[in-house]
Parts: C-alpha cells; sequence; structure tokens
C-alpha cells in the first residue's frame, strides 16, 4: 500500500513548478542614429526605439546594447545587437527615414541617404547587413508577484531571441531583388511595396539569432545601368521569448527528501 503515496507526492511537486513563456517584441527605427534604448522603458505598444547604430562614414561594424525594464512584470532584460555592413560602412540616415550600407569608391559618405543597393558601375558589388542577438541579461529582482499567471517566485528556465518582423521605407520596386537568410533557410524575391515584411511570412526563423540581408541576388545576378537594387530598411522588431517557471517551495524539497528516505526504507525490507 505504501507504493501507492509516492505518484501522489510527485504531482504535488510538480504543480509547484508553473512554467509560463512570456515574449517582447521591441520595435527599433533603424534610421535613428541617436541611442536613448537604455534610458527608455520598454512598452510593448509603444513607437520605434531609438538604434542608435554609428553614423561617421567609416564603421563597418557596431554592437549596441539595449535595457528594457517591462511596467507590467517588472522584469529588466538587456542584450546586444551587433550591425555588420558588406561592401561598406553603416549608413543610418533620420532625414530619409532609412538605414543602409555606404559605400566609399561610389563617393558615398555619412550624409547618404541610407540606401542598401547595388552600384551600376561594379558587378561585384552587393551592399549587405548582418544583424545579431547575443549576451541577453534576464532579472527578476523586481518581479511583480503574481503578474505571469501562476508565477510568484521567478527563474528562468529557457529563452529564445530572434526578429520577427522587417519594414522597409523606401523600394525600387521595378528591379529590386532580396535574399535574406537566417543561417537555414533563405528568402529570395522582390519587394513590391513599402511596410512591414514577416520573418515567417518569408520562411524565416523568429528564433534565429541573426539573418543577412543583401540586395540583388549574389549568387547569378549581374547589375548593369539603369538596373540598380536599392531598398532602404526603416524598422525591425525583435523576439525575444522568455520561458519563465516558478522555483519550487522549500516544501517541496522535503517532500522529494521524504520521499528519497521512503525508498530507500522499502529498498532495505526488500532484502
Amino acid at each position: 500500500m505504501k507504493h501507492t503515496y509516492i505518484p501522489i507526492v510527485l504531482l504535488s511537486c510538480v504543480s509547484l513548478s508553473h512554467a509560463e513563456v512570456v515574449t517582447f517584441n521591441p520595435n527599433f527605427d533603424l534610421s535613428s542614429d541617436t541611442n536613448t534604448s537604455g534610458t527608455t522603458a520598454y512598452n510593448p505598444n509603444g513607437t520605434s526605439l531609438d538604434s542608435g547604430i554609428v553614423d561617421d562614414g567609416s564603421s563597418s561594424v557596431d554592437a549596441v546594447t539595449y535595457s528594457f525594464s517591462d511596467a507590467t512584470t517588472g522584469i529588466n532584460f538587456s542584450y546586444v545587437v551587433t550591425y555588420t555592413a558588406t561592401d561598406g560602412f553603416l549608413n543610418p540616415e533620420p532625414n530619409s527615414g532609412g538605414f543602409g550600407v555606404g559605400y566609399v569608391p561610389a563617393g558615398e559618405d555619412a550624409s547618404e541617404t541610407g540606401w542598401l543597393d547595388t552600384q551600376k558601375f561594379d558587378a561585384d558589388q552587393f551592399e549587405g547587413l548582418t544583424l545579431a542577438i547575443s549576451n541577453l541579461n534576464v532579472d527578476f529582482t523586481n518581479y511583480i508577484s503574481g503578474s505571469i499567471a501562476g508565477v510568484t517566485d521567478p527563474t528562468l528556465n529557457a529563452a529564445t531571441v530572434g526578429f520577427s518582423t522587417l519594414t522597409l521605407s523606401s523600394v525600387a520596386a521595378n528591379d529590386t531583388q532580396l535574399t535574406i537568410t537566417d543561417g537555414t533557410n533563405t528568402y529570395f524575391g522582390q519587394p513590391t511595396t513599402t511596410g512591414g515584411y514577416s520573418f515567417s511570412d518569408l520562411g524565416l526563423s523568429v528564433t534565429a539569432s541573426s539573418f543577412t540581408i543583401n540586395v540583388g541576388d549574389v549568387v547569378s545576378e549581374t547589375v548593369t545601368a539603369g538596373t540598380d537594387d536599392r531598398v532602404r530598411l526603416h524598422s525591425l522588431t525583435h523576439n525575444i521569448a522568455l520561458d519563465v517557471v516558478q522555483i519550487p517551495e522549500p516544501s517541496c524539497f522535503a517532500l522529494f527528501g521524504g520521499l528519497g528516505v521512503l525508498l530507500v526504507g522499502l529498498t532495505k525490507r526488500r532484502r
């Protein structure tokens, strides 16, 4: 009969370890070169935050740390986004509402208009951007008890980071081909309008921590005069998913300890 009590003890402890996935989707204005995100509280329904990308006419790589405080749960979190330009320098342009890559041999500088484009005179030049999220840090110090259903004392079980929506502010619709890859999946196609493009709709993962976007087909396309591929990136929504679990109560550990004693006792009795 004693054996019948063991599953009941296990179920009691499992019920104390409630888990919930909480998703945050910060939206960033890629054209902004003024970083205020470190002091801007995260608001799930807010406007685009400044991305703070370097705009000096020469830098091809910039790593920016973003920090958030969620007023609903009290969860604080931060992470780093690394922006890397291919065939040029990072070129956010607030005046044109666009983000792209500048190309020095074409006479472009930091005051250019934020295009991600090919060069009509250079068939080997395909501008591109790689964005990668890393160093996610989650702090539950100011967690509001019960703000996540069933969780009063949280800890992080797992987390995923990725990207969910890319918005274009300008596009040369008749010519432009885009190649976007998340390292596993690749989208190749022609954007027909400005606005938001969902990564999932493009067949890309929303949990991949990096992606690369190029104008043109870098494998087979030849750039000729009058067919300059070009877009301006406007904003990007990140996808941060936290698997939050309830820390088991001390009584649960006591029950597990009692279970161990019971099992040892049963084993000795059988012998």
